[in-house]
């Protein structure tokens, strides 16, 4: 459909209902990890780009994917068989 791009993307949930200090914790752990220099090379040579996000812009990310492949399903018709 013309302007849409899709890419690609994973990202690491935890069960609802998980303490927040628990997410912070997960949350800045894992933004560390990926600030590292090796790591940041590992997915460099992966052609990958990362994203490190707070829980707010994770939120914020995943309702915007939500309505633009809404969109875009709604827009081509496609249905559930």
């Amino acid at each position: 459909m013309p302007g849409y791009e899709h890419t690609g993307w994973f990202g690491i949930m935890a069960p609802a209902g998980t303490p927040q200090p628990i997410i912070d914790l997960l949350n800045a752990e894992i933004r560390a990890m990926l600030a590292r220099a090796d790591v940041k090379a590992y997915w460099a040579k992966q052609d990958t780009e990362t994203m490190p996000m707070t829980p707010a812009q994770t939120e914020a990310f995943l309702r915007a994917e939500i309505e633009k492949w809404t969109k875009v399903v709604k827009a081509a018709n496609i249905k559930l068989e």
